[in-house]
Parts: structure tokens; sequence; C-alpha cells
């Protein structure tokens, strides 16, 4: 790392950014840079980089020490010093609000004791506190680290939302924009709901997908994976395992929300799309009403426009998994995410965002569940894809026109497809593992139970 290096725009945060919001951003940058996970061939560079950013940044001396000798001092870093002084102006200068991520205390000092708290017995890791009543009342969620994942502000919550990621210039939002972008141009929701579920295991599947844990296979991403952000006009809900705008409804036209064709330089003039994720009423709107529907017993629903087909996965909310798009009728686009390179083909391995990004939406996306791949066919070719982590098993190039090496790859269908199960049963024998370790921990916790019951009895 050169000494020209300005160690705030490795991290993309602001000079007077606060602690949290540098440590949020080293997170996230560390996620997409990983080596371990990020093919790029410049990911280890960037990854250097944005350690020893961070090595400086996170901490309140060197930051301090860095910010003189960069000749900008910062109010964040300067503050924080270690003698008595700099320690009370630090509390001083501390933000007069609280947000995403913000520890218990922290709620305490911006917002006071809260006037009640309650714990569900199902949950016991998440709790909620509460301040008001009637009209009035406003709640906080917090998740078993004791931080902040949702609320309920009525008027009188001290609650920001601090964009730190994903913020571009443009000035609206879409599908695949990050919730930096949203916090940017929307402003704070009154609301943000997560999954009773999530709230206790959003943290561990952030950071377990980085060191390569896997998450339980009875967790569904797709179906419980969503963080929802309530604004006065609208709702917009995002992924929580990467910070995605999966879908939203501008319900009355107040959000600064678009559609964004892929294929041209701008907005796309016709109607709004849908994409894989979206919600029942979102096709309805984009496509109108279905001229049939109907339900399979593979938990599976089909709406019909003429001989094109939109199906949807039932569970705690449906959402499509798949399209066959045989009148070309459908208004239904993929939009690359974050794992785009710049390579000119894709190949086994390549992540399925390359494949749109080279290839455009597939005519036609169809979910084998039981086996764990989808299947994305093209005019000239079809490519298997790994549900779990979305990468290329395998494809067929059959007339030249998709942008691969090869009509096919080096690899034979039956080898790759044999190492996908096998590499699949390897990962459904270790979370088999983990919940025999589970149940056997209860089993031991249920007899000390009933012993101690015993001797109280007795």
């Amino acid at each position: 790392m050169s000494e020209q290096d300005d160690l705030y725009e490795i991290l993309q945060v602001h000079p007077s950014a606060h602690p949290e919001v540098i440590r949020a951003a080293y997170r996230r940058l560390a996620q997409l840079y990983d080596p371990d996970t990020n093919p790029s061939p410049e990911a280890t560079e960037l990854m250097a980089r944005i350690n020893r950013a961070y090595e400086v940044l996170g901490n309140a001396e060197q930051r301090a020490s860095y910010d003189i000798a960069r000749g900008v001092p910062n109010s964040q870093s300067t503050v924080q010093g270690t003698n008595p002084r700099s320690r009370a102006a630090a509390r001083q200068d501390s933000p007069d609000f609280f947000t995403l991520g913000s520890r218990k205390s922290e709620v305490t000092r911006v917002q006071g004791q809260p006037r009640e708290t309650n714990k569900d017995r199902h949950f016991p890791d998440e709790e909620t506190w509460g301040w008001g009543s009637g009209d009035h009342f406003c709640s906080v969620t917090f998740n078993k680290a004791g931080r902040v994942v949702g609320w309920m502000n009525r008027g009188d919550l001290r609650v920001r939302i601090i964009p730190t990621d994903g913020v571009a210039d443009s000035d609206f939002f879409t599908i695949g924009s990050y919730r930096g972008n949203v916090a940017r141009v929307q402003g704070t929701p009154f609301r943000i709901e997560v999954p009773s579920r999530f709230v206790w295991t959003r943290e561990e599947i952030e950071f377990d997908r980085k060191y390569g844990i896997e998450v339980d296979d009875d967790v569904d991403l797709d179906e419980m994976d969503r963080e929802t952000w309530h604004f006065p006009g609208g709702i917009v809900e995002f992924s929580m395992s990467d910070g995605w705008v999966t879908a939203f409804q501008n319900k009355d036209g107040t959000l600064k929300a678009r559609r964004v064709d892929p294929d041209s330089d701008g907005d796309w003039q016709g109607s709004n799309f849908f994409t894989i994720g979206s919600a029942r009423k979102e096709v309805e709107t984009v496509q109108g009403i279905p001229s049939t529907d109907k339900k399979n017993p593979l938990l599976a629903e089909e709406w019909r426009y003429g001989s094109s087909i939109v199906t949807f996965k039932l569970g705690w909310t449906s959402r499509v998994q798949g399209w066959d798009n045989a009148d070309r009728n459908l208004k239904v686009r993929l939009v690359p995410g974050i794992e785009v390179t710049d390579s000119d083909t894709f190949n086994l391995d390549s992540h399925k965002d390359d494949v749109v990004r080279l290839q455009g939406t597939p005519h036609r996306v169809s979910v084998d569940t039981l086996l764990g791949y989808q299947t994305w066919r093209f005019s000239g070719g079809t490519v298997y894809l790994d549900l779990s982590d979305g990468r290329v098993i395998y494809y067929e190039n059959r007339d030249g026109s998709l942008k691969t090496q090869g009509i096919r790859p080096v690899t034979r269908r039956n080898v790759a497809f044999e190492n996908f199960r096998k590499s699949r049963s390897e990962k459904d024998r270790k979370s088999r593992n983990r919940r025999s370790v589970g149940c056997v921990g209860m089993l031991f916790g249920v007899i000390a139970l009933l012993v101690i019951l015993g001797w109280i009895v007795s």
C-alpha cells in the first residue's frame, strides 16, 4: 500500500464516520473480497489493502495519528483518545440517535430506559423494548448479540439509518440496490421487520458464510431471508444476507423507486418487470391477472398467461421461483448481482451473475428442489446451476450462441453431476451431524432438569 492511498476511500467511508460505520463497512468489503470466496485475481491484493485500512481506522489511537498526519483531523478519531478529557469529549460528541446494529447501551443512552421489555418463549434470544403507550407506542427489537435489528417508530424513537454502503449517485433505487442507497434517497423507515427466526440467526448467517460454515438445511433462506422496511408510501424488501433490494411496493408513488432494464442504457420505458423472488402481488401488478392458476402437490403454484407460465414456491410467502416464457409475453428480467467479473465467457463454477451479465434473461427457469439445482434455458443452450451457491454445474451450448469456453465443458455431464451430488451429500451429512449434536445436548439438558426436580421434590 502506498503512502498516497486514502484509507477512508479504501473502506468507502467518510473521514468523519462513526467507528460503528467503519466496522460495518469493513465487514461488508471483507465479505465481497475474501480470496477464499472471490475468484477475482485482484481479490488478494484488495483484501490486503482493506485489512490494512481497517487496522488503522479501526483503532482509535492509530486513526487519530493517521488523521493528524493526513492533515485533516476529524471529530470521531480525535475525541476518542486515551486521556479522560478525550473520553469526556467522546461522550459529549457521541451521536444523538441509534441505528441498525447499535448496542443496548447505546439505545438506552439515546432513548432512555424502556417502559417494558419482552422475550418470546419460543425465541428466547429475541428481545423487544417498548416506550410510550397507545398511539405513541414505539418498540425496538434486538438479536441475541444485543444488537438492534428492527423497530416500530410512531414518532418518538431517535433512530436513523446511516447510508454507509452501496451508495450511488442515482436519485432512485431499484431491484438489486443496496440498502444504503435506499436509506440515502428515501430516508429512515418508520418500521423495520425481520422474521422472528432470523432475529437470532441473522448474525450467524452473515458471519458463518464468510468462514465457510454451512447453514442448517432446515433454514430456507429463499423464504425466510427477508428484511422489510416500511415507509408511508410503500414497502421495500431486502435479502438479509447481502442487503440487496429484492422487491418493493410503491403504493402511492412516493417511493423513489424505479425498475431498470439491464439490456438498455436507461429506464425501461415499457411496463415494470418481475424477477425471481417477486411476490404474487408484484407479478399481478406487472403482468396482469393470469388466465388460469393452479396448485400442484409439489408445493408450487402456476399462473398462466397464454402458453407462458409463472411458477411460485409456496411457503411462508409465495415467491416466483421460475417461468416458461413460451409466448415471449412475460415481463420478466434477471439483474446481475455483486458476483460479476469482467470475464468474456463463463464456465463450470462461474456464478449465475456472470451468466446473466453475458447471456441475459433465460426464456425458461425451472427448479428441482429435491436434487438441489435449477435449469436456465436459452434459445441456444442450457445452463444448470447449484441452488445453494448459484454456481454453474454444467452447460450445453447447442448452437454455439452461449458465451462459454466451448460447446460443452471439459468435464463430462455425468462426472459433473456426480461431483455436485457428492458435494451436496457432504453438506447434508455435516448438517445432520450438527443437528444430532444439538439433540444429544437437549437430551442431556432434559435429564439434568429431571434429576434436579427429583432432588427438589425428595
